[in-house]
């Protein structure tokens, strides 16, 4: 069976509480498998909360290393890390999402999805290239394609003690989360690998 992922990371530093980072990720897993386990989709849906992501991306390395050893057929990996933090009613609209070229289809499809749902999410992605930076990047190293979600505006309250609920904005989480959600379960609805909407 072909596998669709949802992933965040639930660790933090130990500097910060991690609201944000990553706990708006976490969220973000916990209520799409809570609403998707009410239904039936063509694919394997796997929603998975990694540690070590601070100390180098030490869930996520084996993670993947482990499915391409056991030839998983994994399409796209969903990484949300930190989407919670917009400070201004502007940056509450906007998102970015960094991928690589061969999971470039998942950034439009995200796109699409946007435009498609936009009275229930109003978020407009803009595309930043690679990186490295969280729990997507191992599966591009063993040849999965992945995208990275993550807020508009970097959060002023990065690895620090003010990475906290209130420092968050919950309504820009939401529609993020939404955004996330319709996404993997149009992905997941989809008879084919090969997806369209």
């Amino acid at each position: 069976t072909h596998i669709l992922i949802l992933c965040a990371h639930y660790d933090s530093v130990a500097a910060g509480p991690g609201a944000d980072d990553d706990g708006s990720g976490v969220a973000a897993v916990l209520a799409a498998a809570n609403i998707m386990r009410n239904y039936e989709f063509y694919h394997t849906v796997r929603f998975v909360c990694f540690s070590g992501e601070e100390q180098g991306l030490i869930g996520s390395r084996h993670y993947a290393e482990d499915a391409y050893h056991s030839n998983d057929s994994i399409i796209a990996v969903l990484n949300a890390d930190m989407i919670g933090f917009a400070p201004t009613s502007s940056d509450g609209t906007k998102g970015k999402i960094f991928t690589n070229t061969p999971s470039e289809w998942i950034v439009e499809y995200t796109q699409d999805i946007s435009v498609l749902y936009a009275d229930y999410i109003h978020i407009e992605l803009t595309p930043m290239g690679a990186s490295s930076g969280s729990d997507h990047y191992y599966f591009w190293q063993y040849g999965y394609n992945a995208v990275f979600y993550h807020e508009f505006h970097f959060n002023s309250y990065y690895h620090s003690a003010g990475d906290t609920i209130e420092h968050m904005n919950i309504t820009y989480s939401m529609h993020f989360s939404r955004l996330i959600l319709a996404t993997l379960a149009e992905m997941a609805s989809q008879p084919r690998p090969i997806l369209e909407i």
